[in-house]
């Protein structure tokens, strides 16, 4: 059956505790569950699933880290062998700035955790505060067919 991530945090403070829960979509029932020693900033569903369907996400923290999530094997490798093809964009809209983003290498913590990546910026486009101001953004579904001219 497909599975819904729920994101939860355990307080009003974006440092609160965050926990993770799988659900079947259909039953409702808790599939798996994990309490996050991270924060959480953005998540970034990837358009990548593993074999057993559940689709890999990304889970930004506000120290500018992402963590792979399910934190098994199976989607390790699914993200290195697509490593160089995942990017993600930010807005900023206080600062009328909107920057381009990839993954760039492992975190260097003391302890050792493969599931956690450092990002780089690869764009960023500033919009002039005196005469543009960002007010909304939309983002396309992610079953929506993209269709390329040439």
């Amino acid at each position: 059956n497909p599975s819904i991530l729920v994101i939860g945090r355990c307080g009003p403070s974006l440092s609160a505790p965050t926990a993770l829960s799988f659900l079947d979509a259909y039953t409702g029932k808790e599939l798996n569950s994990l309490s996050l020693a991270h924060t959480v900033a953005r998540v970034i569903p990837l358009p990548y699933t593993d074999s057993t369907e559940q689709r890999l996400h990304l889970i930004i923290d506000f120290n500018k880290h992402a963590y792979l999530y399910p934190r098994t094997p199976e989607a390790s490798e699914i993200l290195k062998h697509e490593f160089s093809n995942i990017y993600w964009y930010s807005v900023e809209a206080d600062n009328g700035v909107i920057r381009g983003h990839a993954l760039k290498s492992n975190c260097i913590h003391e302890v050792v955790d493969e599931y956690c990546f450092v990002f780089r910026d690869l764009w960023s486009i500033v919009f002039p505060s005196e005469s543009e101001k960002i007010i909304a953004t939309v983002t396309r579904k992610s079953n929506e067919v993209r269709c390329l001219w040439f």
